[in-house]
């Protein structure tokens, strides 16, 4: 028998005996002491491994191999806890990327195994970064969704910043003018199209706190935050106007309960929301949400999706209530050279006893995602345009004649560079233009804006 074999066989001996017997020492390199180690978790030993494995570490605290030796007797042992804390400093200690890979593994491991999933889902994305090849990513996709599925906790995050040259959604021409109406105003510097730069950032929270084979009942909590910074031109051209002018911000707290019909019907869900906005650092109004939503397959590469929701918003002041009705369809296609390919339609109607808060919107839509990537990136375009109407339409004292119209169309294309990827997120960036004609030229608007933000692969 070699050397090490022999000492193996004592030090499981060892392993397995008295407390008595503990005088019994064998000297071994480091290098041995390691295989030992292994040796002794393949036998079922992980007492002895985790006695190696903390000598391992009295001589070097960094060891990063004995720290993931002691997360593997931990994990035999039953101690997911302790274990994960140990593959951790593995993770912290490891030089090499293959070193790296297998601790943020084995952490997700023992998270989950510890009741963890949210924070095993963390250490997912670590491993993300050390992953050896495209298979192994693809696996931890899968193992991700597994987790998702899992976990009665959910968080979206949502964050861009977006340069443009009209973040007031403000009129084109200085001169107010309606059609058939023979008399011209003038509109203010802050009524104008404002340029600078407009951050968004979205945050939601959901627990998942019932759940059958078939359905699922979620709290969710949104917080909305919209914040604007005028250039130099926009405050030269509205000295008056700020920043916090243009604050927006919401939070929503509401009840989602979905119903997984059948593989051939799809899903139905429901839900109740209420919200609380702010505009320029004021209360802006209250809301009352319901919505029903369905998903339908449409044989094996389509889907249909389908939605109504009725809103309550109650501005402060307890004045001017809205009632909103919004309808939605939708298809989203998956094509035969790989591209996926969507349209849709909405209606939006709306009424009050405030005579310009009435009114009915139509929007269409189509998006196509590219098949391939384009250089670096895969590459989505959008076109669309919408018909909002209001038929009793006032500008101070002047009814506009017939009704407000107001023509829009839109267009779009996103870029999501996958290769600049960083715990499976990656960098994304959005042009879009927009243009509205209006027989009311304070509701003509153009707008060109390029997004750039930050969204998850999977």
């Amino acid at each position: 028998m070699t050397r090490l074999t022999k000492c193996l066989a004592l030090l499981l001996a060892l392993g397995a005996a008295a407390p008595a017997q503990a005088q019994n020492t064998v000297s071994l390199s480091v290098a041995e002491a390691r295989q030992v180690a292994v040796s002794a978790l393949s036998q079922g030993q992980p007492q002895l491994t985790a006695q190696i494995a903390t000598g391992l570490l009295q001589r070097n605290p960094s060891d990063a191999f004995a720290h993931f030796l002691l997360a593997r007797a931990f994990q035999q042992l039953r101690q997911p806890r302790p274990g994960r804390h140990e593959a951790a400093l593995a993770y912290r200690h490891a030089t090499g990327k293959t070193g790296r890979y297998q601790a943020s593994q084995l952490a997700a491991t023992l998270a989950y195994e510890s009741g963890q999933p949210s924070l095993a889902q963390l250490w997912l994305r670590r491993s993300w970064n050390h992953a050896p090849d495209d298979r192994a990513r693809k696996l931890m996709q899968r193992d991700y969704r597994v987790l998702r599925a899992l976990n009665p906790w959910s968080l979206n995050a949502r964050l861009s910043i977006t340069p443009s040259d009209n973040v007031n959604n403000g009129a084109e021409d200085p001169y107010a003018v309606i059609d058939g109406v023979p008399v011209v105003g003038l509109l203010s510097g802050d009524a104008l199209a404002l340029s600078g730069t407009k951050m968004t950032s979205e945050l939601t929270l959901g627990y998942r706190f019932a759940q059958t084979d078939r359905s699922q009942t979620r709290l969710l909590g949104r917080l909305y935050l919209s914040r604007v910074a005028l250039s130099n031109e926009a405050r030269a051209q509205a000295p008056t106007a700020r920043n916090s002018d243009f604050a927006y911000s919401e939070v929503e707290l509401g009840l989602e309960h979905k119903i997984r019909l059948s593989k051939a019907k799809g899903n139905l869900t429901y839900d109740a929301k209420f919200g609380q906005s702010w505009y320029g650092g004021a209360r802006y109004q209250t809301s009352y949400r319901f919505g029903i939503a369905r998903s339908v397959p449409v044989g094996q590469t389509a889907q249909a999706n389908l939605s109504a929701a009725l809103k309550h918003a109650v501005p402060e002041g307890g004045r001017r209530k809205i009632t909103d009705l919004d309808l939605r369809a939708r298809m989203t296609r998956k094509l035969e050279g790989g591209g996926v390919l969507s349209y849709g339609l909405s209606l939006q109607t709306a009424d009050s006893v405030y005579v310009n808060a009435r009114r009915t919107r139509t929007t269409g839509f189509v998006a196509y995602a590219l098949p391939q990537p384009i250089g670096p990136a895969r590459v989505s375009l959008s076109i669309g345009g919408s018909l909002g109407t209001y038929p009793d339409y006032h500008v101070g004292t002047i009814r506009v004649p017939g009704e407000r119209e107001d023509q829009t169309i839109f267009g779009s294309a996103d870029f999501v560079f996958e290769r600049l990827d960083y715990a499976g997120f990656v960098p994304s960036l959005k042009i879009q233009a927009q243009k509205t004609r209006s027989n009311v030229s304070r509701f003509e608007t153009r707008e060109l804006s390029v997004s750039l933000g930050v969204v998850s692969r999977f």
